[in-house]
C-alpha cells in the first residue's frame, strides 16, 4: 500500500484506489486528494485486502502497517486494462 504524499488530517476520508494502469492510479489518487480526500493507492488484489484487513480503529498490531492507519470506508476501482492483449 503507498498513502499518497502529504498525508491528510485525522477524520479526512480515506479512499482505496485500485487502479491495474499507473496512469489511472496517479490521476485517480490526484483528484481525490484535490477534492481533500486521503486515497490509499493499491495495485493488486493483494494490496486491496491487506487495505480492507486494517483496523477500522487505527491502532494496528501490524508493525510493518503505518502507524495510526485506519481502514478506508471507500473504494475507487480501475480494472479498464483487464483483458486488454498487450503487444
Amino acid at each position: 500500500m503507498t498513502r499518497a504524499e502529504g498525508g491528510r488530517e485525522a477524520g479526512a476520508l480515506r479512499v482505496i484506489v485500485l487502479a491495474d494502469d499507473l496512469i489511472w492510479a496517479t490521476r485517480l489518487v490526484g483528484q481525490l486528494g484535490t477534492v481533500g480526500a486521503d486515497p490509499v493507492r493499491v495495485g493488486s488484489a493483494d494490496g486491496f485486502a491487506a487495505a480492507l484487513a486494517l483496523p477500522s480503529t487505527g491502532a494496528s498490531t501490524d508493525a510493518s502497517a503505518d502507524a495510526g492507519a485506519v481502514r478506508p470506508g471507500h473504494a475507487v476501482i480501475d480494472l479498464t486494462e483487464i483483458g486488454r492483449a498487450h503487444v
